[in-house]
């Protein structure tokens, strides 16, 4: 066999395994394309935001964030969060129960978190919360 033809074998073996990987992450990621990840802990709001983007046509999941009693939170764990690792994007309120009762995981946490995955962040925010972008910080506020 010709040296060219082994290199042509290669490119086709990388060319179906490209494929195949987009096809999986395809199917990972759903129907729709896009993950979303909403925390909220206000379970109206949390709804409502869920069916604005679903009805959007994204892939929405949810989570209240830290919860009672102890207000812990996966994402601050060691091990992470497996909600937020198979997110595209997530909207987080920056006033969470655990930051209204001063105990246990808190909002700028959780922020913290998703951003060292390198996930772009939508914050929902009070207007005297001092959280401003910088270009380039994947980081959208929301007031």
């Amino acid at each position: 066999m010709t040296r060219d033809r082994l290199e042509d074998i290669e490119s086709f073996e990388e060319l179906e395994e490209r494929r195949f990987e987009r096809r999986l992450g395809e199917e990972l990621r759903g129907p729709r394309g896009v993950n979303v990840l909403v925390v909220e802990s206000d379970e109206a709001l949390r709804e409502s935001i869920v069916a604005w983007l679903s009805d959007a046509g994204l892939d929405v999941r949810s989570c209240p964030g830290p919860q009672e009693p102890e207000f812990e939170c996966a994402g601050a764990s060691r091990y992470g969060c497996p909600l937020a690792d198979s997110s595209d994007l997530v909207v987080l309120d920056l006033e969470l129960e655990s930051d209204l009762l001063l105990c246990g995981v808190a909002a700028w946490e959780l922020l913290h978190y998703y951003r060292s995955l390198g996930r772009p962040v939508v914050v929902l925010s009070g207007t005297e919360d001092a959280l401003t972008p910088v270009p380039g910080d994947r980081i959208a506020v929301l007031r």
